[in-house]
């Protein structure tokens, strides 16, 4: 920050990991401090920390009521309070405001909800950051599931840097080398040359595999979960 002479800019900050959770809930119509309650010990039940070291943002969702009439669904933010003072601290100590502060799979959402067409069926967005994944799946136009995945863009360059078999060639990439591949090529069709190193897509596709395999069972729970519960 100092290299770059950043100090004293606005920052935004956007947080995520183990010290943050979206969830919906639906619930009774209440208001104020009774759905605040009602929401606090629902979320008490889901979280791996304490409601009462989290701040937690309750904010019901348009349409109020759900298709069976008395129910209001619910978005929940909660992030550790101890994450949120080490964010003010930092920001402290680079000499720079904290104009707004949120969790990144709420912006992630807020952002597949402005970018949704018009149609009531069940949609699904992921979005694949270099370290992590976020799935968002809207029902009705109204999200029912944010959940941060495990699996990043870094984890397909790791599986380019095991040695790629082309007959008796062997080509083995750096961390550098895979980056760059994996970003020219994505997830290649097996029929797809690549310039770059001389093979087809399929030479590629077996290093792929095992995490397209466990990215996809991950993505059909979550799926069959929104589908069962939405």
């Amino acid at each position: 920050v100092s290299h770059n002479g950043w100090n004293g800019k606005d920052l935004l900050c956007l947080l995520s990991g183990s010290a943050v959770s979206c969830q919906y809930f639906d619930m009774p119509p209440l208001k104020g401090n009774s759905l605040k309650q009602a929401v606090h010990l629902k979320l008490g039940q889901q979280l791996h920390f304490s409601v009462d070291d989290a701040l937690v943002d309750i904010r019901p969702l348009e349409p109020r009521k759900s298709a069976d009439g008395d129910q209001l669904r619910v978005a929940t933010t909660a992030v550790r309070r101890s994450v949120i003072e080490a964010v003010v601290k930092t920001c402290d100590r680079l000499e720079s405001p904290l104009t707004a502060l949120s969790a990144a799979p709420s912006a992630l959402t807020a952002l597949a909800m402005a970018a949704r067409d018009d149609a009531h069926e069940m949609q699904a967005i992921l979005h694949l950051g270099e370290n992590a994944g976020t799935l968002i799946i809207l029902e009705g136009g109204r999200p029912c599931v944010t959940s941060e995945i495990e699996i990043g863009a870094r984890d397909f360059a790791t599986a380019l840097t095991r040695p790629i078999i082309d007959g008796d060639n062997v080509i083995q990439l750096d961390a550098k080398q895979a980056i760059a591949l994996r970003n020219e090529v994505g997830i290649p069709q097996a029929d797809q040359q690549i310039e770059s190193i001389g093979v087809t897509g399929g030479r590629l596709l077996p290093l792929l595999e095992p995490l397209l395999q466990k990215l996809s069972q991950q993505l059909t729970q979550w799926m069959t979960f929104a589908s069962t519960s939405a």
